[in-house]
């Protein structure tokens, strides 16, 4: 009888060791962190989520797992999918899709604080000239101070990050 518990029990920890967190975790008594991003930030959740095998060799892959919650400690995060900021030579449109989203969905009664950053492909690459570059950086500034006044503004924390910028994604 001890014996087939034990087996019982090894059995139900292999089933659940594959089942996402996402489907059972719970913001209830967590700091709350809404993470706006795409791209890499999709990357950390599936590897936060999906079991090991699937994450160390198939992350890249649109597997029907869910993977946008993640708990963890006295945290609880939730992805929050952003575009790409799509900057322009008008001051008032840059990331304008990209803030409008977070401003959609950053909401006070559902997260404590709003963690942002660019995506590693949002910073220019080898095409751009000095000038261009110092004007892109200057058009990414004012989308953080865009986005630290609205989270200032709803009482939300801003958790700052950043994606190092690389010449050549495969780099």
């Amino acid at each position: 009888m001890l014996l087939f518990i034990l087996i019982g029990g090894a059995g139900l920890m292999a089933i659940l060791a594959f089942i996402p967190r996402a489907l059972y975790c719970s913001p209830k008594g967590k700091i709350r962190i809404a993470m706006a991003g795409r791209s890499t930030m999709d990357h950390w959740f599936k590897s936060w989520n999906w079991p090991y095998p699937i994450h160390r060799y198939a992350i890249w892959r649109n597997w029907p797992i869910p993977y946008r919650k993640y708990a963890q400690g006295r945290y609880y995060f939730e992805l929050l999918p952003v575009p790409g900021p799509s900057f322009s030579d008008n001051a008032d449109e840059n990331g304008g899709g990209m803030f409008e989203t977070i401003s959609r969905q950053a909401d006070p009664k559902r997260y404590d604080a709003l963690f942002f950053k660019y995506c590693f492909v949002d910073f220019g690459g080898k095409q751009m000239n000095e000038e261009g570059r110092k004007a892109q950086l200057r058009q990414m500034e004012n989308l953080v101070e865009k986005v630290h006044r609205l989270t200032k503004e709803r009482g939300m924390k801003l958790l700052l990050g950043t994606a190092l910028p690389v010449i050549d994604p495969g780099e």
